[in-house]
């Protein structure tokens, strides 16, 4: 799953991963419980550690979601094959900002004049889905969005 999750502008990875239910003669895929790659901005990640992140999976994972409540609360789901459904999330509450049903892409702006386009999926991945919601946070200026007749709005602005 690939998200600005801490809010600081750049994308962030959560890997989830195991698979139990490969043929005998190979075994049990066991080796990722979890991981959160910290993206840098210039195509970098770094690794956090577990005790920093609270990330642990540690079953027989098949995919990862990010939903949003209506008061702005975000909780990454880690699915399992038979298995518990984990919820993580501290509870903490933004504010949101959600593309138009017919909307194919956002342009973020920054303060600090960087930018960044996200399409607007109805689902981000294999087994894996992201949210269309976007958290707003003092560092984005504008949001503008681009829609499938080719028309543009900008959706937030700060001025």
């Amino acid at each position: 799953l690939i998200e600005d999750l801490d809010q600081d502008g750049n994308l962030d990875v959560f890997i989830t991963g195991n698979s139990y239910s490969t043929e005998v003669a190979s075994g049990r895929y066991d080796a990722v419980k979890g991981i959160v790659l910290k993206g840098d901005g210039q195509g970098g990640l770094t690794p956090l550690p577990l005790d920093k992140t609270g990330f642990l999976n540690d079953f027989d994972n098949s995919g990862l979601a990010l939903l949003r409540n209506a008061f702005g609360s975000s909780y990454l789901l880690a699915a399992s094959n038979d298995g518990p459904l984990r919820i993580f999330g501290d509870g903490r509450l933004s504010k949101l900002i959600t593309p138009d049903m017919d909307c194919q892409s956002v342009e973020i702006l920054y303060r600090d004049n960087r930018s960044y386009k996200k399409e607007c999926y109805f689902g981000s991945g294999y087994l894996s889905q992201g949210t269309r919601s976007i958290v707003l946070h003092d560092g984005i200026k504008e949001i503008r969005t681009t829609h499938f007749d080719g028309s543009t709005k900008t959706i937030y602005s700060d001025n």
